[in-house]
Formats: structure tokens, sequence, C-alpha cells
């Protein structure tokens, strides 16, 4: 609720706070989108940093909180914040910066650009609208908060000097803590599944050497097995020269005495050789530890236990003098599981096998086209629903508000009949009693008589005006706008109620230039508003107990016709002002009003091609504008560039 002396605009009927949510993905936010609102918030959307400051600069209401990613494309989430810094009507806007631990110069710049708080990625849902709660809670910015001083931080190794405040850097610690007790938290889970992972290899890898052996003890009679399996089993020497193949690797063109002797290169694929080779690949992790998570994998493996290379996908080379038979292809894929063969304490070289994987690499990459095909469908229908969602919001508000229209025009119709006959039956004794005045004051020559026929005479003219203005409001107006006096259109209206603000002790002070634009719309149409307008501000004004004061002013402004109305009332609510142009919200009395009034007004100005809106705030009184274009209207001109208009 405002208070005494504080200006609220409002030209919609918007209620609750609002968070601009800033997202170039349209995924992550919709997303989060529904997070917020699940939690209660209103939420709009901006596709990056330009359009965010678009809307918080476009004079629409601001946002309580800007909740924006970094990584964005034209203006990035940095450069927002500091734009909104730097805008003294922005600058009090709280604004939190989703960013990623591993990029401490986001870090940095969000916090010499003043950002209010930051969410680490990646976070949980708890953790984000925990962060939401906590900047919407906190008390309103001053200037202590954007006081800076000089710093050094150290983060990843290296020395970063700047200027922030304190208190953000604090929010930053936090924040940054916050996200490594989940991470803790993560990899004490997961280093528990590892624990369990590594006893199940183990196991297995001693049950392979307990099979290994009996393999050497047995091998003549196991030979015949192995030469059935799918799986091509081979053995290599230290210098990666095969010593052994079975019958399996016939599906790539070769027996397997013509390979014996020969390089395992012959088997792989160029390009794939360097990848996974002992010879290239050990040099690049020369003094470091890697342990055996980050050991790497090798086709000539020499170690056993839990560092042997398993899961070694590659490509295959065939035998390029032989062709598969019919309705068979060449594998194109395989995986390659190595260790290290011993014997005894001596390194004997290395043993493994490779399957063929063609058909689950091929089956994994349809499935990959699939899962980009549904993500993007989703995407796809996403926004259609989300488009279809508005457009019937749009098309229910636009046909409640035609029924309003047409309830509101068949009551209005009613009324102009009515004004019409009582008009006729008026303007007739009028006249008569016109005429005897006049012809009384041709043949008095008495000097007080004739000031007081004079002030008949000026009464009599003056009802006959009020008769004629009421004829003129119950004529139906043509379809076509048309061009408006409408300093006219004042001053007619105000002798419909002149005598009323009179007795109620209403001033009424005008502004209006002599060489005033006309503007288009409907003479009855504006007359309308405007003593829709006046009955307002004599109610409101009721409640004043002196001083009852209204001013209407009719100026140019560029290429608009601004009419405004200003009374020195007791104001409005904000909670009200929100409302005031919905159809049915009236603030009097049952049986004082109907709710109708400014909902229709705003309506037919807005026919007119114009706007109407309202400042207010408690014992400021009550300030309509209403704005009209001077050209004729463009919204109002159809596809074949013929003008249409009508109320």
């Amino acid at each position: 609720m405002a208070g005494k002396g504080e200006l609220h605009r409002v030209t919609t009927a918007d209620t609750g706070s609002q968070i601009l949510l800033v997202e170039d993905s349209p995924v992550q936010a919709e997303l989060g989108r529904r997070l917020l609102e699940q939690a209660g918030h209103r939420v709009t959307i901006a596709r990056d940093g330009r359009e965010a400051l678009d809307r918080l600069t476009s004079g629409e209401p601001l946002p309580d909180l800007v909740l924006s990613d970094v990584k964005m494309p034209r203006m990035d989430g940095i450069q927002l914040c500091s734009d909104i810094r730097t805008d003294e009507s922005l600058r009090q806007l709280r604004v939190i910066l989703v960013t990623a631990l591993g990029d401490p110069i986001d870090l940095v710049r969000g916090l010499e650009v003043g950002a209010d708080n930051y969410i680490v990625k990646p976070y949980s849902d708890e953790h984000l609208l925990a962060k939401v709660e906590e900047e919407l809670a906190a008390a309103p910015r001053d200037d202590a908060m954007d006081r800076r001083v000089s710093m050094q931080l150290t983060m990843d190794g290296r020395d970063y000097h700047m200027e922030a405040a304190p208190e953000r850097l604090v929010k930053l610690l936090i924040s940054t803590y916050d996200n490594t007790v989940q991470q803790n938290k993560e990899l004490v889970e997961t280093q528990v599944e590892l624990r369990a992972a590594n006893q199940s290899l183990e196991q297995k890898f001693l049950a392979l050497e307990s099979s290994q052996q009996a393999l050497r003890e047995s091998e003549g009679s196991l030979r015949s097995i192995v030469n059935v399996t799918p799986l091509i089993i081979f053995r290599i020497d230290l210098g990666g020269n095969i010593t052994y193949l079975n019958q399996a690797v016939q599906i790539l063109g070769y027996s397997p005495d013509e390979l014996i002797g020969k390089q395992f290169s012959v088997l792989v694929h160029e390009d794939d050789l360097d990848k996974f080779s002992r010879e290239k690949v050990l040099p690049l992790f020369s003094g470091e530890k890697t342990g055996d998570d980050r050991a790497p994998k090798l086709f000539d493996e020499r170690r056993t236990g839990p560092r042997v290379s398993r899961g070694l996908a590659m490509r295959l080379k065939g035998n390029p003098a032989w062709k598969p038979p019919e309705g068979k292809e060449s594998p194109k894929y395989g995986e390659i599981c190595s260790a290290g063969v011993y014997d005894g304490e001596r390194l004997m070289g290395s043993i493994g096998t490779i399957s063929d994987i063609t058909h689950r690499r091929q089956m994994e990459r349809e499935l990959r086209q699939l899962n980009e095909e549904l993500e993007r469908r989703v995407d796809e229908r996403t926004r259609e629903l989300f488009i279809a969602n508005e457009n019937l919001g749009k098309m229910l508000r636009e046909l409640n508000f035609t029924q309003l229209q047409v309830i509101q025009s068949e009551k209005m119709a009613a009324l102009g009949t009515l004004m019409g006959g009582v008009a006729h039956e008026l303007n007739n004794p009028l006249m008569g009693a016109l005429n005897y005045v006049q012809h009384v004051r041709e043949h008095v020559e008495d000097e007080k008589l004739q000031g007081y026929l004079i002030k008949a005479e000026d009464n009599v003219e003056r009802a006959g005006r009020i008769v004629q203005n009421m004829l003129s409001f119950s004529r139906v107006p043509n379809k076509d706008l048309e061009e408006v006096d409408l300093a006219k259109v004042v001053r007619n209206t105000l002798e419909l109620v002149a005598a009323e603000y009179r007795h109620r002790y209403i001033h009424v002070q005008c502004h209006i230039p002599e060489d005033q634009p006309w503007a288009w719309g409907h003479r009855t149409g504006y007359q309308q508003v405007l003593l829709n307008l006046l009955t307002n501000a004599r109610d409101a004004l009721e409640e004043m107990k002196k001083d009852r004061r209204l001013d209407i002013e009719i100026s140019t402004e560029g290429d608009h016709i601004v009419l405004a109305v200003k009374d020195n009332g007791p104001g409005i609510e904000q909670a009200n002002l929100m409302r005031i142009f919905d159809p049915f919200f009236t603030t009097k009395e049952p049986g004082k009003g109907t709710g109708l009034g400014l909902s229709v007004s705003s309506s037919l100005i807005k026919s007119y091609g114009g706007r109407m809106s309202c400042e207010s705030a408690p014992g400021m009184g009550a300030h309509f504008i209403i704005e009209l274009p001077i050209e004729y209207p463009a919204t109002l001109t159809g596809e074949d560039g013929a003008m249409k208009g009508g109320e």
C-alpha cells in the first residue's frame, strides 16, 4: 500500500510481485518459470540481456527481482547487471547472477558490477528458491551497499585485483560454501559407489586370473572352445606383435596364421591408433599421477588388477582384399578389453578381446538422433502450447469484454432514447418561455425589471443549451471516426454538471489553448467518457470538507493530444489503483456504482487509437490522463487501406 505523497502509475490490472528471468535456453527458461510460479511468483522471461534491459526501460512496472544467467548472446548477465546499476531508475533493483564456479572471471566481474547474490552451478531447485526468497525478503538497497573497497581475490591459483562491496563478497563466499557442501556430499556418495564397483571388479579380475592360470595349464584342450567364441581373442608381445589370434578374426577377412608376427596396428584404423597405443599415449601423461580413475586406456595394456583397460572403443580395419559373404559386412567398430600377461613377475605382453559393437554404435547414434528430435519436438510443442494458451486467454478476455460492451451499449441506447424524449418535451416550453421573456423586455422600461429579465433570459437560454446537449448525447454516432473539437465537448459536458458542481462548491478550472488540434473519434463517445470522469470526481470530492477543486487541461505533446482531468480528492489506494479499469470493480457503496464506467471509457478511448491511464496516491487526488493521436489512428486501418471506426 502506498503512503501519502507516493505516485503510482497503472494502465492495466497487474497484481502481485514480479520476477524477470533472463535465460537464452527456451527449455531452461520454461523450467525456471514453472519452478518459480509453483513457488507463488509471477515470472516474465527475456531471452538475453538486451531484451531484459529493453523491458526494464520500457516504462512498464519494474519487477521485484532480476534472475539472470551469465553466459548469453548479444548481452551477457554481467553487462546487464552493470547497465542496471548505472541507470538511476533501475539501480535499486535486486539482481541474482547464475554462474559456474569453474569460471572465476565471471564471479569477479559479477562482484565488480554489483550483483546482489550468486547461484553457482550446478544447483538444486531448493537452493535456487532459497536464494530468491532471501533477496525478496532483504531490506531495500541503499548507497552503503554500493561502497566498494579494493581487494585481491585468489581463485584456481590466479590473483584477481578488483573493487567490490564487502557484503557481496560475503554472499559469494556463502554461495560457494553451499555449493561445496553439496558437491562434497555427492562426492562421498560417489566414493561409496566406486568402492562397491572396485570390489566387484577385483573379484571378477581375481576370477579371470584364476581362469587364465587354468587356461595356461590346459591351453590345448581349451583352444577349440576359444575358437567358437564370437569375440576376437588376441595376445601380443612387448613389441606389439601378434602372438595369438583365435578363429573369430575371420570376420575381418583374415586367418589367424597370416597375422601372427605382425603388428597389432594391422587391425586398427590409422586415425585411432595414436589415441590408444602405449607408444603415443603414455608420454602425454609423463609425470602425472593418474590413479585408477584417470588411467589411460590402451590396446597394448601391461597393467593388471584394477588398471586393466576395459571398454576401449575404436574403429577396426579389415582385410582390404577380402569381400564379406553376401548379406554380411565387415565390422566397423570394436570394443577392446586388454590386460598385461605375466609369467610370475616377468611381463610377457598383453592379452585381450575384441567384440563387434558396430550395431550397438549404430543404435546409439540413432538413439541420440531420436533424443535430439524428441527434445526439438518437446521444445516446439512447448512453444506451440504456450502460444495457444496465450491466444486462448486473449480470446476469452476479448469475449468477456465484448459482452460487457454489448450490455453497456444497450444501457446507453436506452438512456439515450429516454434523454431524447425528455429533451423534446422540455424544448418547446423553454422556447415559449424565452419568447415571453424577450417580449416583456421589449415593453418594460424599468431598469431593475430589465436586470431581472436579462437574468431570466440567460437562465432560459442556458436550460436550452442543456436540452440541446441532451439531444446530441442521445443521437447514434456514425460508425466512421470523425474529427471532434475536444474543447467544445468539455464546455458542453460541464454545462450538464454545472448546477450540481455549484451546489457542492466544486471549483472547476479549464486550461484549453485556442489553437488546439481536433481529435479523431465521436463527440458522444468523448462526452460519455468525460461525463463519467466528472461524476467520479464529484463523488470523490464529497469527502473533502473544503477547497474542492477540479482541473481540466488540453495540451499537445508531440503527435498526441493529451486531455487531463485532475481533482484534489482523497486519492486512490495502490491496491485499488491496480484494478480501476477492471469491469465491475468499484469502491462505491452498493447501489451507487456498477463498476463499468472506467472500463467502458478505457475501451472507448482505445477504440479511437488512444490510451487512458491514472496516477494517484492516498491524499494526492486522482489524475486521469487521456492520450489521443492527432493523425487518423493507424491501428484502425483495415488491410485494404480503408479507414474503420466505431464504438
